[in-house]
């Protein structure tokens, strides 16, 4: 006997397999690491915009692996900057 599943599960669940979109990716650790490298081995601006958008581009379609699963805040940027918002925001109950 099989159990007979809604439209709405069905979709709920297939909601969370989808990739996060590409501003959660310049959030992260890959795509700084990528601008670092980058940064200091390229001389010139315009070669260093041009391969750091393709290195961008090949890390978010092949290392970048977070869905909406929760893993929303996982990336390196993201995290800090909720850390600081916690910080900030207990510091103003104190007083």
């Amino acid at each position: 006997m099989q159990k007979e599943y809604t439209i709405n599960e069905i979709l709920s669940n297939e909601q969370f397999k989808i990739k996060l979109n590409y501003r959660y990716y310049l959030a992260s650790g890959t795509n700084f690491l990528f601008f670092i490298l980058s940064y200091f081995t390229i001389e010139s601006f315009i070669n260093f915009i041009a391969i750091f958008a393709l290195l961008s581009l090949i890390g978010y379609r092949f290392l970048f692996s977070y869905t909406k699963d929760g893993n929303q805040f996982k990336p390196y940027f993201i995290r800090k900057v909720c850390m600081v918002i916690k910080k900030i925001r207990s510091r103003k109950n104190i007083k």
